[in-house]
This record gives structure tokens, C-alpha cells and sequence, in this order.
């Protein structure tokens, strides 16, 4: 039995298709001999498998494209994050060495017993804590 035997095979009389060819213009046999007459074309199957690894190679490429855009966007996020926890950490430790440098001035002026500048210093120390 050949190939196209075995697809006329496939249309019996007695399949019912309810109307589904009306408007294509075609009768059920002349479909099915179509698409038979294609698939047992020589070059059916090498073309097939040609199309489907291209759609595979684009489908790649895209899934690829899409996933470094994700990846950069949330980098670009997590070093901007970075950025703006670093500025932080160096603002509080800018504040603790002025208040260092505040505290050794007014334990200075302790020493040298300068009751005026010991005062406004005090304040100053005081008000950054």
C-alpha cells in the first residue's frame, strides 16, 4: 500500500464533516489529497526540520535578548541600592569622626580650664548626638 492509498484510506463516505469546508470552496477528499501530496513531498520533511531550527535559533536568540535586558535592569537597581547604602555608611561615619574630633577638643579645653569655649563646645558636641 502506498502512501497516498493509505491517505485517500482516511476519507471514508461515512465520515460526517457537518459543514466545516462550506465556505473554503473545498471538497473533503481534495483537501486530505492535498495535504498528503504535500507531506509525502521529497522535500516536505528536510524543509520542515530546516524551518522549525530556525524558529528555534530565533526563539533562542529572543529568550536570550529578553533575559539580558531583566538581568541588566535589575543590576543597574542592586548598584544604584549600593551606591545609595555606601553614600549612607560614609555620612554616618563622617558624623561620628566630627563628633570624635568635637569630643577630644572639649577634653582639651577640660585641661587648659577655658570655662567659655568649654561651654560652646559642650553645646555643639551635645547637639550632633
Amino acid at each position: 500500500m502506498s502512501a497516498n492509498e493509505g491517505c485517500t484510506r482516511l476519507w471514508k463516505s461515512e465520515i460526517h464533516f457537518d459543514g466545516i469546508f462550506e465556505g473554503l470552496g473545498v471538497q473533503p477528499l481534495l483537501a486530505a489529497n492535498f495535504v498528503c501530496k504535500i507531506v509525502n513531498w521529497a522535500g516536505f520533511w528536510p524543509l520542515l526540520t530546516v524551518v522549525v531550527s530556525f524558529l528555534a535559533v530565533v526563539a533562542s536568540l529572543l529568550a536570550a535578548w529578553i533575559g539580558g535586558r531583566i538581568a541588566g535592569k535589575y543590576a543597574l537597581l542592586a548598584q544604584k541600592q549600593a551606591a545609595l547604602e555606601a553614600r549612607q555608611r560614609d555620612q554616618e561615619i563622617e558624623q561620628q569622626a566630627l563628633a570624635g574630633t568635637l569630643r577630644a577638643i572639649e577634653a582639651d579645653l577640660k585641661v587648659h580650664k577655658d570655662q567659655s569655649s568649654q561651654r560652646c563646645f559642650g553645646a555643639l558636641v551635645r547637639s550632633l548626638e
